[in-house]
């Protein structure tokens, strides 16, 4: 009986226990509401939230907003609270008088506009409050601002200091591995190929950078490894701006850009132009084997060449607000570029079996350049509810450009034994049309959709002149008198998902693409065609726990389709030893991505470790062969699969308050195996890079970068890039309150880097390495008008 009873009191006090907990849940109660930019409605993600007991002074608990600019304040018990909102170059903004009841447990401020301010734009210039990289459910964000050592340089100096991202001595970017990803500006595609138009994008102009290797479907579904996006400076302040910029370094490089933009309560225009020229001198060596009809031929190089580049962009446009809820933009750009490259090598030719030795001189002189038009425009319509409207989006972008490259072989009594000039004029129109609704659904949710449109013109003239010795002048050859003609539409329609369960985020996508090309070739009696229908879905789920910290997983399956330059049915001399094609019969190449992610916040310092698998098929690669003799040829092909397992990790953190650390490091194992001709290809490499990044920021306007970097071996399925190391130091000092910004740059200051290729193949094999004249100096001024 004692025992009945105690076992009875034992229920009763438990029962009491739980009425108390419930009772308690149920007085407990959560505030919520949209963060949004004053001006351009757009949401503020990361915007700051801080919870304050009615009239405390020391704040309770705090959040973040999410990507549409959402925070949740969850389980707090009954009472009056005040919160404070604050974001980077935003007045602080207070709600007070907050009352969570019983009776009105769910609290929702709706939405909350936040306005810029011009202090706060000059505190974080100086203070660096900003990380220098951001991570996103789908992306990772270069904040650029934040980067002295590539103030003067492109889009492709910046991405020298990012993990994902690997450059060769030609300006060629990998990312993750893989040359096949996509570069839009602001979120549109351009005609140039990735490297030309990272290569002309000038820094001082960006923003950020958004690296995002598993895009959603909104996005287009080209390029296997994903998308770079560049994400222009805008300035949502109202008044007149007014930017001016020059800069000069050695071996002749100088430019200078300046901004005029006027921005309104209901309109906005401006005008920008900048003119840069760049000269890259070096010294090369290029050594390698052939067998031909049983005969080895041996070819030694060693000499120097120069790279100048010339870029000129002017660019004008605007935004009127119709309506609260109708925007209209237009935007046009021109952009003249040339780069002229030159080579003087001393070559040794040798014949073992005979012993034949044969000395000349291979004298390059390539000049390459054109013109492109764009105009963009678009128009919005929101229909009130937040994430509400429909947006349509056309542009249209023109180029012409011409590459006449001259090779002439010397012999050593200053004659020419060989000559060719090349000459390919090409003309290009493309057209894309675009529509996109979003709807909200429910509190968290929402559907997006869209209808795409693309088309394509390219037309391209060839021809070749060669040196004959006996008449002593150039003979056009008719061989290499074609005209081209490629045509390529595409049609895409997609949906996507998004929403959020408490702490929980998640996305779902699919599209759909139609692709079509015809090439026409003069000499081919039959057009080259391809047609198909492809299907791309995307996955992106990231859950949120306390205290700041983000697991984040993501699939997606990607295209990436031949470049037009590389569908070309013509031959192209590169100088007097190489030969190249382009193949018209590529098939586009797919791949299959999965990621993993761990963020974990201290504040603006963080840890981010990523996992990554791809694999790919149809995989495109330049294939090498010996064409006859000592000279190799060179052509695209669909060459088999590629695969590539690896993580990435990101650490960020303040030592002192004046001293911050960005270290970021990966490792990868990648493999790429394929048969052409009967013959079977495969490479693999056990990879690793590292970035170190160090700031300090002494006294109110003074900051020193230090950014090392180690890149570790990649391949190809012909041969091995080795690995190299980098050293740059950049300094900066701000007058008159942040208004005058001088800035000095040092790259490679050690003379350290080296770009060595070793390759092989059937009857051949080869080693070439390429090293910049270094350290280069460019010394940077910026001034900032008072807005008027």
């Amino acid at each position: 009986e004692v025992k009945s009873d105690g076992s009875m009191i034992r229920k009763i006090t438990c029962l009491i226990l739980f009425l108390i907990a419930f009772r308690a849940a149920a007085q407990q109660g959560n505030i919520s509401g949209t963060i949004i930019d004053s001006i351009s409605g757009e949401p503020l993600e990361y915007a700051t939230v801080m919870l304050y007991a009615s009239g405390a002074g020391k704040p309770e608990t705090g959040t973040t907003a999410n990507q549409s600019g959402y925070f949740l304040l969850e389980k707090l018990d009954t009472g009056k609270y005040d919160i404070s909102i604050s974001f980077i170059g935003y007045r602080i903004k207070k709600v007070t008088g907050i009352v969570v009841t019983p009776g009105q447990p769910e609290t929702d401020l709706g939405t909350i506009e936040l306005s810029l301010t011009n202090e706060n734009l000059k505190e974080m210039v100086v203070e660096g409050i900003v990380p220098s990289i951001d991570y996103q459910i789908d992306k990772k964000v270069i904040n650029v601002n934040k980067q002295l050592v590539s103030r003067s340089g492109t889009a492709i100096d910046i991405l020298q200091n990012v993990a994902s991202v690997q450059v060769d001595i030609n300006g060629n970017v990998r990312l993750r591995g893989s040359k096949g990803f996509t570069v839009l500006i602001d979120g549109k595609p351009t005609m140039m190929s990735p490297a030309a138009a990272l290569r002309q994008i000038q820094s001082r102009n960006i923003e950020k950078i958004e690296i995002i290797t598993n895009p959603a479907v909104n996005f287009d579904s080209e390029g296997s490894a994903g998308i770079i996006n560049i994400i222009s400076k805008k300035d949502r302040l109202e008044g007149l701006k007014t930017y001016l910029n020059l800069n000069l370094g050695n071996y002749n490089r100088y430019g200078g850009d300046f901004l005029l933009d006027y921005r309104g309560k209901r309109f906005s225009v401006y005008g920008s132009a900048d003119y840069n020229h760049r000269r890259t001198p070096g010294v090369k060596s290029r050594n390698r084997q052939t067998v031909d009809n049983d005969t080895t031929y041996i070819l030694l190089g060693d000499g120097t060449f120069d790279r100048e580049r010339i870029n000129t962009n002017i660019r004008a446009g605007g935004d009127f607000d119709i309506t609260p809820n109708d925007i209209i933009a237009l935007d046009f750009k021109y952009r003249y570029w040339k780069t002229v490259r030159t080579s003087d090598v001393l070559y040794t030719d040798l014949i073992p079996v005979s012993g034949d030795t044969t000395l000349s001189r291979n004298i390059e002189d390539r000049p390459v350049g054109g013109s492109i038009y764009t105009i963009r425009t678009n128009y919005k319509h929101k229909f009130g509810k937040k994430n509400h409207y429909i947006k349509g989006e056309f542009s249209y972008d023109h180029q012409d450009a011409n590459d006449n490259p001259v090779n002439e072989l010397w012999s050593e009594d200053n004659k020419i034994t060989v000559g060719k000039k090349s000459y390919e004029a090409g003309l290009a129109d493309l057209f894309r049309v675009k529509v996109d609704y979003s709807l909200p659904v429910g509190k968290e949710g929402r559907i997006k959709a869209g209808l795409q449109g693309r088309t394509a013109l390219y037309i391209d003239d060839t021809a070749l002149d060669e040196y004959n010795p006996g008449k002593g002048e150039y003979e056009e050859n008719p061989f290499f008198t074609q005209h081209t003609t490629y045509r390529r539409n595409m049609y895409a329609v997609y949906a996507l998902f998004s929403s959020s369960v408490k702490k929980f985020e998640y996305q779902l996508g699919l599209r759909g693409e139609f692709t079509e090309r015809k090439i026409e070739n003069s000499t081919a009696p039959d057009p080259f065609t391809f047609n198909k229908f492809d299907v791309f879905p995307t996955i992106h789920l990231a859950y949120k726990f306390r205290k700041k910290q983000t697991l984040s997983a993501s699939y997606s399956r990607r295209i990436d389709r031949p470049a037009s330059s590389s569908l070309e049915p013509f031959f192209t001399w590169i100088d007097n030893f190489n030969l190249q094609s382009g193949n018209p019969e590529l098939i586009p190449e797919y791949s299959q991505s999965i990621e993993a992610g761990y963020l974990r916040k201290f504040g603006r310092n963080f840890v981010s470790l990523e996992g990554f698998y791809r694999l790919g098929n149809n995989k495109i690669e330049d294939i090498t062969f010996v064409f006859t003799e000592n000279i190799l040829f060179y052509a695209p092909v669909n060459a088999g699969s590629d695969y590539m397992l690896g993580f990435e990790l990101t650490v960020s953190f303040d030592i002192f308050k004046w001293w911050h650390i960005n270290l970021m490091g990966n490792y990868s194992n990648y493999r790429v195996s394929g048969s052409y001709n009967d013959l079977d290809y495969f490479n693999e490499t056990n990879s690793w890079n590292s970035r170190l990044n160090n700031t300090f920021r002494f006294f109110e306007y003074t900051r020193i970068e230090i950014n090392s970097m180690y890149s570790g071996a990649s391949v190809d399925i012909q041969g091995r890039f080795e690995p190299y190391y980098r050293l740059n130091i950049a300094a900066g000092q701000d007058f008159f309150k942040g208004k005058l910004s001088v800035v000095l740059q040092v790259t490679d200051v050690l003379h350290s880097v080296v770009f060595e290729y070793n390759g092989s193949g059937p009857r051949f094999n080869m080693n070439s390495t390429t090293q910049y004249d270094t350290p280069r100096f460019i010394l940077s001024l910026s001034y900032q008008f008072d807005r008027q």
